[in-house]
């Protein structure tokens, strides 16, 4: 973990869960930090609650004129910037007949064209300087399907298939790029998830054949696998049975998502 030593760290949506707890073990681990999010109050008491190497920064990250000023603040701050996660994201689920267009641009904005700025502004920066890490927070989601989340998996298969191609970019300027694949997770995720009529978000939680991790147990898997730099980083050893799975007899595991979709109709049926 000497990995992230003196280093800066940029992060989206670090004003709670998983984003939180990254900034709250790399300050420990001796990172700088700015912490950014759309929610300017929360934000800076979450980088007031870590310390002097923690810094607040208010970031819509679908606004690409926002990320580009947040970047060149901490550029400007620090001289460089060595990691930028790009982890600000939101769920959605429903049937698909039963989310509309808007639902559709909100989370393409967010989860999609949200990492895509980040990754782009700050792959020109890195590059510039000599190198860097991009860190893309997906989803188990990026590599599996995903009934009654299909905007969700839609948007996170898009990242992974983002970070893999802006991989083979960077070799020639040393700038690194990482696509985390987590299971599921115990954050307010499911709290800020967007439904269509008539789901209940957490009699859906109730049906979720995973376990969850806790955020700490995340946050130290991201930041040991990251400092390794794979091109994708799949967690917990479930998923990454599952998605072996899934490359070998896609027939299993579609059946498997089946079933998990009948438990989950018949829970908000009832």
């Amino acid at each position: 973990m000497d990995y992230y030593k003196n280093k800066v760290v940029f992060i989206t949506g670090a004003a709670s869960g998983i984003g939180l707890e990254l900034a709250r073990q790399l300050v420990d681990l001796g990172a700088e930090v700015v912490l950014t999010d759309k929610e300017a109050d929360a934000c800076r008491g979450a980088a007031d609650s870590l310390g002097e190497k923690a810094h607040a920064v208010t970031l819509d990250v679908t606004r690409p004129d926002d990320f580009e000023r947040a970047l060149d603040e901490a550029w400007q701050r620090f001289g460089r910037v060595d990691i930028v996660v790009n982890n600000a994201g939101f769920g959605m689920a429903g049937e698909i007949a039963d989310i509309d267009a808007g639902m559709w641009e909100r989370i393409v904005a967010v989860n999609l064209m949200g990492v895509a700025h980040g990754s782009r502004l700050a792959f020109s920066r890195m590059a510039a300087q000599g190198g860097g890490h991009i860190v893309n927070i997906a989803s188990m989601f990026g590599q599996l399907p995903g009934p009654m989340v299909a905007p969700y998996v839609a948007t996170k298969h898009a990242v992974v298939g983002l970070s893999r191609s802006l991989r083979l970019e960077g070799q020639a300027s040393d700038v690194k790029v990482t696509a985390v694949c987590p299971g599921f997770i115990e954050t307010p995720l499911f709290e800020h998830t967007e439904s269509a009529p008539g789901v209940d978000r957490h009699q859906a939680k109730e049906t979720v054949p995973f376990r969850f991790l806790s955020v700490q147990k995340a946050g130290t898997a991201i930041l040991k696998g990251v400092a390794k730099n794979p091109e994708r980083l799949v967690f917990p050893s479930e998923v990454r049975l599952l998605c072996w799975l899934d490359r070998l007899a896609p027939r299993l595991t579609n059946w498997l998502f089946l079933k998990t979709l009948e438990n989950t109709r018949k829970a908000l049926s009832s």
